[in-house]
């Protein structure tokens, strides 16, 4: 939960606030650690205690509405909301004159209101907040702006020197296991971004760049940005599936001495993971497809299906595929033919149904209540991203 970070600005608020007295600094000290150690009423009875002492200090106020929102295991996310925008009034700011205040500690209170934008899922409130909030972050990181100015070299082991290209591709490799766990942790906006950024790489290889494309339009099917999505899952994307730099820069790098010899032909590449480019483009047309399907344009899934599997091997169509060829004969009310499917665990060629009037007077035996999930990328791709 990020609500965590509001318990770290309730010791930030607490402790480290100038001006205060040593019992104060007690007090706020105690409090944190009862919250830490799940004692809340402890906890808010320090706070009651501090309050007393030091009756104008808004961020007693916060803290206390923090530690309630705890003990009610969270699930007061209205009250807390309530009690942030009443703090607000009190200090007659509202975010749009954010740039007029003086006090950098006073950005805690909208960060807080961010946090609760963003887990009731109002992306946009939350983005308007942080964005005014950023000019603040320079008096926090004064100590980093220090330390560039000393020395740029970082104590470590004994070991060879990273080279250029190594450090780029491990930046590559890095974005693109930070937007699979993303994914895999629910946190899609926090996924697309790290797929835009790796998207963005100059020195970007051509498996990367796939999983880069697969990764984004996830991203997005789930935050209902389809049309953006289909834009990613183009096939024409795909131009390269090499796990690494191409044979040229290798070639070019050694003229120069400066890449040792590597394993180019011996290492072969996992037989999990696309072998080549018209593979690579099957995956991303059986994902446009289910694309397509949550728009409703069957003909259009239909097709990009068909298209997949004509370009691979029989055994090389995913499961998924399977299923959404008998989701579209479904919809297209070729009820025999899906069974078939299902029967024979193959594609088969699309029949158009008998138009008859009992067929169009009659329902459809089975219908969906909802469009198939978009298909996955198998869960051994991400072993060639942490490699």
């Amino acid at each position: 939960m990020a609500e965590t970070n509001q318990a770290g600005d309730m010791k930030h608020d607490s402790i480290s606030s100038p001006g205060i007295s040593d019992q104060e600094k007690e007090m706020a000290s105690s409090a944190f650690e009862a919250f830490k150690t799940g004692s809340y009423d402890e906890s808010l009875k320090h706070l009651d205690s501090l309050q007393e002492l030091n009756k104008e200090d808004y961020k007693i106020t916060m803290n206390k509405a923090i530690t309630e929102f705890y003990k009610s295991g969270q699930t007061t996310t209205s009250t807390l909301k309530q009690t942030l925008m009443t703090l607000k009034n009190q200090m007659h700011t509202a975010v749009d004159d954010i740039d007029g205040l003086d006090d950098v500690e006073n950005s805690i209170l909208y960060y807080n209101q961010a946090v609760i934008h963003y887990h009731m899922r109002q992306y946009s409130e939350a983005i308007s907040i942080v964005e005014k909030l950023y000019q603040f972050l320079e008096p926090f990181e004064e100590k980093f702006a220090q330390t560039q100015e000393g020395d740029k070299f970082i104590p470590a082991a004994p070991s060879s020197p990273l080279r250029k290209q190594e450090v780029e591709n491990l930046r590559c490799s890095i974005l693109a296991c930070s937007a699979y766990v993303a994914l895999a942790l629910g946190d899609n906006l926090m996924a697309l971004n790290h797929a835009e950024k790796l998207l963005h790489q100059t020195k970007l290889s051509g498996s990367l760049k796939f999983l880069g494309h697969l990764y984004a339009a996830e991203a997005l099917i789930s935050l209902d940005r389809i049309s953006d999505a289909i834009a990613h899952l183009n096939p024409e994307n795909v131009t390269d599936v090499s796990l690494g730099v191409s044979s040229s820069e290798q070639e070019q790098a050694s003229d120069k001495g400066d890449l040792e010899p590597v394993e180019s032909s011996g290492k072969q590449t996992p037989l999990c993971y696309p072998s080549s480019v018209s593979s690579a483009r099957a995956t991303m047309l059986f994902n446009l497809g289910s694309a397509y399907c949550l728009r409703s344009e069957y003909e259009k899934a239909r097709k990009c299906l068909h298209q997949a599997a004509s370009m691979v091997n029989t055994k090389e169509i995913p499961p998924e595929a399977i299923l959404l060829g008998v989701y579209l004969e479904l919809q297209n009310g070729n009820t025999q033919l899906a069974l078939q499917i299902i029967k024979r665990n193959q594609l088969l060629p699309s029949v158009k149904p008998a138009s008859s009037p009992d067929l169009r007077k009659k329902p459809l035996p089975f219908q969906s209540s909802q469009p198939v999930q978009p298909i996955q990328t198998p869960s051994s791709f991400t072993q060639v991203q942490r490699k």
